[in-house]
């Protein structure tokens, strides 16, 4: 839900304000034009005029971060290109009286909805993007399982991972398939049954690439399935050489560096103790 209203905002921000030229390289303070509306105002070869907000921009590397709307002025390019013609509140005033233009379109108010929503918008989008993940981040480091369900790929990857470990020391016992089924429906959210389990047991690939378990996956569900693989690997209070070789190596593929594997082993340790094993 953080990231829709991350993409919302930021969005909203660029499309309810985007600067009338591209200034791809450009970061300062900047005066831009804003199309407004077509006028009934006729100008050269008898082509309306269109009216632009006049805007004073702070804009970084060309994207308006902040807008200040200061007046009007007519344009004969739609607002494309400046100078336009200036248009005091006076004229502007006549110019709506006498219907050349539109009734509805009311006078800048630069301390409006419209101009907060510019100014801060982005910042506010950027700032609530950082505090998605910074708070993923810490569920992750204390081990907090996820509210909803994980991608059903990615807990089927997770739970492969754990029928390999499990067979390491080469037979997986009734016991260590339940225990299995435990600790994928607590860490992905989703449930297996033994059938289901068994069939992977016996697909195992001994030889398997470790770098291939990650393919897709994010941290978070990379650190879930090293959390299970050892969780499994060390259910009995000691650990085979074959599973911690396989624990290792799936790390390593997985990316995930010595000081992170020692945290997850530390969760699966507490993870242990709570089920009294």
């Amino acid at each position: 839900m953080t990231i829709k209203i991350f993409l919302a905002a930021f969005f909203m921000g660029i499309w309810s304000g985007a600067p009338a030229q591209a200034h791809a390289d450009d970061t300062g303070f900047f005066n831009d034009l804003a199309f407004v509306a077509q006028t009934r105002i006729a100008g050269p070869a008898q082509h309306d005029l269109a009216l632009c907000h006049t805007t004073y921009d702070f804009r970084l590397l060309g994207l308006a971060v902040t807008r200040q709307l200061t007046g009007f002025a007519l344009s004969i390019d739609d607002c494309q290109s400046l100078p336009g013609l200036p248009l005091t509140t006076d004229e502007f005033l006549a110019a709506r009286s006498l219907g050349l233009i539109d009734a509805s379109i009311p006078l800048p108010d630069q301390s409006g909805w419209q101009s907060w929503l510019h100014q801060y918008g982005v910042w506010a989008a950027v700032g609530l993007a950082m505090l998605a993940v910074v708070i993923r981040r810490m569920k992750a480091l204390l081990g907090i399982e996820p509210a909803s369900r994980l991608r059903k790929m990615a807990a089927k990857r997770i739970l492969s991972a754990m029928c390999h470990v499990s067979k390491c020391d080469g037979t997986v016992t009734a016991s260590e398939i339940a225990l299995i089924a435990d600790t994928a429906q607590r860490l992905t959210g989703r449930v297996f049954s033994v059938s289901e389990i068994s069939q992977l047991v016996e697909q195992v690939d001994p030889v398997r690439d470790h770098v291939a378990y990650g393919h897709g996956l994010g941290d978070h569900e990379k650190d879930l399935m090293l959390r299970g693989v050892l969780s499994i690997a060390i259910a009995s209070g000691r650990i085979f050489p074959e599973a911690y070789e396989f624990a290792i190596s799936l790390a390593h593929g997985l990316g995930i560096p010595a000081k992170d594997f020692r945290r997850v082993l530390g969760l699966a340790i507490i993870d242990m103790n709570t089920r009294g094993t």
